[in-house]
C-alpha cells in the first residue's frame, strides 16, 4: 500500500512538473512525446519504472502489456478491508462505544477512530488505482 502511494506521488510530481512544457517540442523533438521522454531523461527516470512504463503504454495507444497490471489483483483484498471496517464500524455503533469500554475495561474509542482512518484510507486507495 505504501509502494502504491509513492508510485503514484511520484507519478503526479513528474505529471506536475510536466505540465508546464507539455505542449513544446516540434516534431524533429519527437513533440509532445518527446519532451516527455527529454524529462525523463533528464531527471533520471528508470526506463524499468512503472511511471516511465505507463506514459510508453499511453504513447503505444494502449496496445503494451499495461504496467500496472498487476495491482489489480489488490482489488479484491481492499475492498474486503473496506467491508469488515465497515461491518465493524456499523456493529461498534449499534453496541455503543461506552458499553464496548465498559465491557473491555479501557477506552476504545481512539481504536474505533483508527478503524475509520482505514476504512477511509482503503477507500481513497481503491479510488487511486483506477487514477494511476
Amino acid at each position: 500500500l505504501v509502494a502504491m502511494g509513492w508510485v503514484a506521488t511520484g507519478f503526479f510530481g513528474i505529471v506536475s512538473v510536466s505540465n508546464a512544457d507539455f505542449c513544446s517540442g516540434d516534431a524533429a523533438e519527437g513533440g509532445v512525446e518527446g519532451t516527455i521522454n527529454n524529462i525523463f531523461h533528464e531527471r533520471g527516470v528508470s526506463a524499468d519504472s512503472i511511471i516511465f512504463k505507463s506514459v510508453l503504454y499511453y504513447q503505444s495507444g494502449c496496445t503494451t502489456e499495461d504496467p500496472i497490471d498487476h495491482l489489480y489483483k489488490y482489488e479484491d483484498i481492499i475492498q474486503s478491508g473496506i467491508g469488515s471496517a465497515e461491518t465493524f464500524l456499523t456493529q461498534s455503533d449499534e453496541i455503543g462505544i461506552d458499553v464496548i469500554s465498559n465491557q473491555c475495561g479501557a477506552l476504545v474509542a481512539p481504536i474505533i477512530e483508527g478503524v475509520g482512518l482505514v476504512k477511509d484510507n482503503l477507500g481513497i486507495l481503491l479510488g487511486g488505482e483506477y487514477n494511476l
